[in-house]
């Protein structure tokens, strides 16, 4: 959940937590996608408290929790996901995921359909959302950390904490355009790189499709601003939409 003595710190663990088990947790529950293994990384110091707390959630979400006594690396999350495969597998896809964000219930569903049987590369997909005082904002993020990667099985797996996400040109991923935002950034006072960048839209279709609750809460500042983005709202909805009959495939 956190690197450092901050990621242990309970001022900063409970709101994380609730963020967690409320948005969070719930997105990868409502997959749609069959044979889906959900790692957790905890820092081992984690007060008691919540040691507790994360296995209450490991039971009811599902999700394995992996106790790390050391620094979280790419080294350390391949370790795990090959102690999870299974004799006869082909390839393996991973996907990162923050504590506090979440994932479009088709997310990993379209990921296996677009890999088809690929067995090296990365997706990602650049319409997204943000969530941020109750208030929903639409998102445009090309090399966003929402990234998948498929690799063989039988070879050295690096998973997709190997990659750089913000250096595309890296991994060169597959970038998949839906008319739905496929992620939900969580924008609180706890993030250290998070900010609104987006545009605002109305709560309804992201509430319904991640499960959130935002609230009927408009900042008044929020309220003044809305006449001038609400244009800026119709081109996204309107560039999403003429740019994805442009791919293979549409969702």
């Amino acid at each position: 959940m956190g690197q450092g003595t901050r990621g242990i710190d309970p001022a900063w663990l409970g709101p994380r937590f609730d963020i967690f088990e409320s948005v969070c947790a719930p997105s990868v529950l409502s997959q749609t996608a069959p044979d889906i293994e959900w790692l957790v990384f905890f820092d081992a110091d984690t007060p008691e408290a919540y040691r507790l707390r994360a296995t209450h959630l490991a039971e009811e979400f599902g999700f394995l929790p992996v106790w790390l006594s050391g620094e979280f690396t790419s080294s350390v999350a391949a370790r795990e996901v090959v102690a999870l495969l299974r004799p006869g597998d082909q390839r393996v896809i991973t996907t990162r995921l923050d504590n506090d964000d979440a994932l479009h219930p088709r997310y990993a569903e379209i990921v296996q359909d677009e890999l088809g049987a690929r067995t090296n590369g990365y997706v990602t997909f650049p319409f997204g959302a943000q969530l941020a005082a109750g208030e929903f904002f639409a998102r445009l993020y090309p090399s966003n950390p929402f990234l998948s990667r498929v690799e063989a099985a039988q070879g050295e797996i690096g998973t997709v904490y190997a990659a750089r996400h913000w250096l595309p040109r890296e991994h060169r991923p597959k970038r998949i355009w839906t008319r739905h935002p496929a992620w939900l950034q969580v924008v609180h006072g706890a993030n250290l790189a998070n900010e609104v960048r987006g545009v605002w839209i109305r709560p309804s279709g992201p509430a319904q499709a991640f499960g959130v609750d935002a609230g009927d809460h408009e900042p008044a500042a929020l309220g003044r601003a809305r006449r001038r983005v609400i244009s800026a709202v119709s081109l996204v909805g309107a560039l999403s939409d003429r740019l994805a009959p442009r791919r293979r495939k549409t969702h």
